[in-house]
């Protein structure tokens, strides 16, 4: 009895295709990973042109270049600053704060008042700005 040998088919892995694809990927995260390194800078807060919104009953962070930190012109100590707004934010039917920071402080500081306040129940916080004269 002769038995039909069958002939198999080779079957090869095209890995130059495959290769091209992977290194094409890593010139892309390559390059594109220098984009998204940021450094710290510190930043002048701008200011607009436009009219400043009128005063309403809100809570006002001011924080001056000595870190002095006041609630609506009240000062207040790191400690007691956020038993301050949560008190004030009790009273508020807005939840809002606005936080008035001078230019010349770094970054970081602004945003750790904000935070600060966000951590207390603050709904919304704004920044203030100054209006420029033409």
């Amino acid at each position: 009895m002769a038995f039909k040998l069958r002939q198999r088919r080779v079957l090869e892995f095209q890995q130059s295709a495959m290769t091209d694809v992977i290194f094409q990927l890593i010139i892309f995260f390559l390059l594109t990973s220098a984009f998204v390194a940021q450094s710290g800078v510190n930043l002048n807060i701008p200011s607009i042109t436009s009219k400043p919104v009128p005063n309403q009953s809100r809570i006002v962070l001011s924080i001056n270049r000595n870190n002095e930190i006041m609630v609506n012109d009240s000062k207040v100590t790191d400690d007691t600053l956020k038993e301050s707004i949560i008190a004030l934010l009790d009273k508020s039917a807005d939840k809002k704060v606005i936080v008035k920071a001078d230019s010349s402080l770094p970054l970081q500081d602004v945003v750790s008042l904000m935070d600060t306040a966000k951590q207390a129940g603050a709904l919304e916080i704004a920044l203030a700005t100054q209006v420029l004269d033409k």
